[in-house]
């Protein structure tokens, strides 16, 4: 090992040994390099860097764990005069990373609120917004105040949005 003048220890290649991140590195090429000869490709060229790329993605999914980051928690439903459609008022976290939001999604009678962002509106913060169905075919949001818009439909789920 030769020692550079910023105190890193560089082997005889010039690559730098980081308190053996070189072994690690080493280690995931070697893995990928026996994959890449374990896999028929069409002719004599072999996909070492994608496939080493692949089981570090593999390894890191694995270890930081997939899935879910956000949940959906309801804050209020205003259903439609005939109960066909309704407004549901949500906030949607996921996670420390990002800050506090208020959402709304309008949904037919028979949809369930799914783990996705709101068709309609989405605010940052905490907002107490409020639905008034004006008809059928029409709701009115208000209560959004000074609120950052991140989202504001005009229509969602065939029902037309006005904001006060």
């Amino acid at each position: 090992m030769l020692n550079r003048r910023d105190g890193a220890r560089c082997d005889e290649s010039g690559r730098i040994d980081c308190h053996g991140i070189t072994v690690i590195h080493d280690a995931i090429t070697a893995a990928g390099d026996a994959i890449a000869w374990l896999i028929p490709i069409r002719g004599r060229t072999r996909m070492k860097l994608p496939l080493t790329f692949l089981l570090v993605f593999a390894l890191l999914a694995g270890a930081t764990g997939c899935g879910e980051k956000c949940k959906n928690e309801q804050v209020a439903v205003v259903p439609s005069p005939s109960g066909n459609s309704r407004v549901v008022v949500f906030h949607r976290n996921c996670g420390a990373t990002t800050a506090a939001n208020t959402q709304v999604s309008v949904l037919p009678k028979s949809a369930s609120l799914a783990n996705i962002p709101g068709n309609a509106l989405i605010l940052g913060g905490d907002v107490p917004v409020q639905a008034r169905w004006e008809s059928e075919t029409s709701v009115t949001i208000s209560g959004m105040g000074t609120a950052r818009v991140f989202k504001q439909n005009t229509t969602a789920a065939d029902i037309a949005v006005t904001y006060k």
